[in-house]
C-alpha cells in the first residue's frame, strides 16, 4: 500500500500534480518554517493539479506557475532553483513523449540524492530550500536541514 501511495506521489510530483496527492503526513501543521513552506508547496501543487486535471493549463504551465509561487513564498536560492530546472526539464520531456515516467522520476531522485551527497559539504547553503525539502518528502530522502 505504501508503494502505491508513493508512486502515484512521485508521478504527481514530476508532473506537476496530474492529480491531487494525498500522502499520510501531507498538509499537516509542521514545527518549522520549512516545513509550513514546504506545506504550502505541496498545497499549491495540489491546487494546480487541479487544474490541469480539469484541461485549464497543461503539466509545464503548471510546473512553471508552482514555480512562481515557491519564489513568492521563499524566494529563490541556488538549490531550489537548480532543483526546479531537473523538474521543470522532466516535466517537459515527459510531456512531449520523450521521456517516459520513470525515467523522469529517476531522473529526479538522482538530483535529490546529488543535493543530499553535496549538502554538507556546501559553503552557503540557503536557510530554506523549501522546494526541495517538497521533493524530498515526495521521494521519501531526508530534508536538507540548514545549519544552527
Amino acid at each position: 500500500m505504501k508503494k502505491v501511495i508513493l508512486s502515484a506521489a512521485l508521478v504527481a510530483a514530476m508532473l506537476s500534480g496530474c492529480s491531487v496527492m494525498q500522502v499520510p503526513g501531507f498538509g499537516q501543521p509542521a514545527g518549522s518554517s520549512q516545513m509550513s513552506d514546504s506545506d504550502a508547496i505541496l498545497n499549491e501543487a495540489n491546487r494546480l493539479a487541479l487544474k490541469v486535471r480539469n484541461g485549464e493549463i497543461n503539466k509545464v504551465e503548471a510546473a512553471d506557475e508552482l514555480d512562481a509561487f515557491r519564489i513568492k513564498r521563499v524566494g529563490r536560492n541556488p538549490v531550489d532553483d537548480d532543483t526546479f530546472a531537473t523538474y521543470r526539464a522532466g516535466t517537459v520531456a515527459r510531456e512531449s513523449g520523450k521521456l517516459g515516467a520513470q525515467a523522469a522520476q529517476a531522473r529526479m531522485r538522482t538530483k535529490l540524492v546529488e543535493w543530499q551527497r553535496g549538502w554538507q559539504s556546501l559553503s552557503n547553503r540557503p536557510r530554506n530550500p523549501a522546494f526541495t525539502n517538497y521533493l524530498m518528502r515526495v521521494f521519501g530522502l531526508p530534508p536538507l536541514v540548514a545549519r544552527p
